[in-house]
């Protein structure tokens, strides 16, 4: 991607590049608004912003917890939002498709590649990292591994991947829960999102095959 420097491209305000005397109006957001004693006011939709306290992590048994569940979020949270990026584009080339063949054929070619791609990397993550990457895919995609094996692959695959699953104690079914059970997930998550913490990127070797 080139980069242009803007101050080579500047103008004094006011005015455009095709005529320099026709002055350029600046463009507006437009904002949906109430009417409230004959005055009109904007109405703005505000992110929602959690505040997590900082924590002052030691030698105890909870830091030490804390930090190693931190590390295995910060490993696996780039291959869940890499779900997001796949699911995207399956959906932007699988609309383009009108045949169930052409598009079986091409999710079983979309398919070997990623093994291809990403299998060495996957199968090295620990049990209790897999068990939190799928947490992490139900989170950003909103539907569970399970789900979307099901969607993309049919009952049969889906079915069959969860008894594999189960054989090594793990459940593709499994759903996130930020305000039970992985609200600490869910706290490092933020974090993430807020900039405060650095995700582990995917190797370059992986991106590059």
């Amino acid at each position: 991607m080139i980069i242009f420097s803007l101050g080579l491209f500047s103008l004094p305000e006011g005015f455009s590049q095709e005529n320099p005397y026709r002055p350029v109006y600046p463009q507006y957001n437009v904002f949906p608004g109430i009417i409230i004693d004959n005055d009109t006011l904007p109405v703005i939709t505000l992110p929602t912003l959690v505040v997590y306290p900082r924590r002052q992590l030691g030698n105890d048994r909870f830091s030490r917890e804390y930090i190693l569940l931190a590390i295995k979020v910060l490993k696996v949270y780039p291959y869940a939002r890499l779900a997001v990026e796949i699911l995207d584009e399956l959906k932007d080339t699988l609309a383009t498709m009108e045949k169930d063949q052409a598009r079986r054929k091409f999710l079983n070619a979309y398919e070997k590649a990623l093994f291809s791609q990403y299998k060495a990397d996957l199968t090295r993550l620990k049990v209790s990292e897999g068990r939190i990457l799928l947490k992490l895919i139900d989170r950003e995609t909103g539907r569970t591994s399970y789900e979307l094996v099901e969607e993309y692959r049919g009952k049969f695959s889906a079915y069959f991947w969860q008894g594999i699953a189960r054989f090594f104690g793990e459940n593709l079914k499994v759903k996130y829960d930020p305000l039970g059970e992985d609200r600490l997930i869910e706290e490092i998550v933020r974090k993430i999102e807020a900039g405060q913490l650095e995700p582990i990127p995917i190797s370059k070797k992986s991106q590059n095959k």
